[in-house]
């Protein structure tokens, strides 16, 4: 059975996760906090994997079955578009940096650091926390 676009307005949140079905491996996830995702089961190299394809109410339903087909057709020529979709984000990510003219690392124990050509600045795990207060927006009500 396919889903509609009520049985995806209506349906509310439980206690744990609820998936509801459409067809060809697309599903919509509702979380119990309320959040609505849309998500792909598929094949890729014989193991089955999720690729989040969007959010409801910001996907319709015909926008995420047109992501699902476009994923499909992905695999059947032999693209992983999750591997794609990592990569299109890294890219953009790329892209920011040279605009910026600034390189950021972000190392394993929570360091952040920052270089520009010849300069180099490391903000601590604490000092990031510390900023974290300062750089969160004020509410102005």
């Amino acid at each position: 059975m396919s889903l509609t676009d009520s049985l995806v307005k209506n349906t509310k949140p439980k206690e744990k996760v609820i998936r509801i079905y459409d067809t060809k491996g697309l599903y919509l996830e509702i979380n119990p906090s309320g959040g609505k995702y849309w998500r792909v089961k598929c094949r890729i190299n014989r193991r089955e994997k999720r690729l989040a394809i969007g959010t409801y109410p910001e996907l319709s339903l015909d926008e995420a079955r047109n992501k699902r087909d476009e994923a499909r057709h992905q695999i059947k020529n032999g693209i992983n578009p999750i591997e794609e979709k990592r990569l299109a984000k890294a890219k953009m990510a790329e892209e920011a940096q040279k605009d910026l003219g600034l390189r950021l690392f972000l190392e394993t124990n929570g360091d952040l650091i920052i270089k520009k050509k010849l300069t180099s600045i490391l903000i601590t795990k604490e000092e990031l926390q510390s900023l974290k207060y300062f750089l969160s927006p004020i509410s102005t009500t």
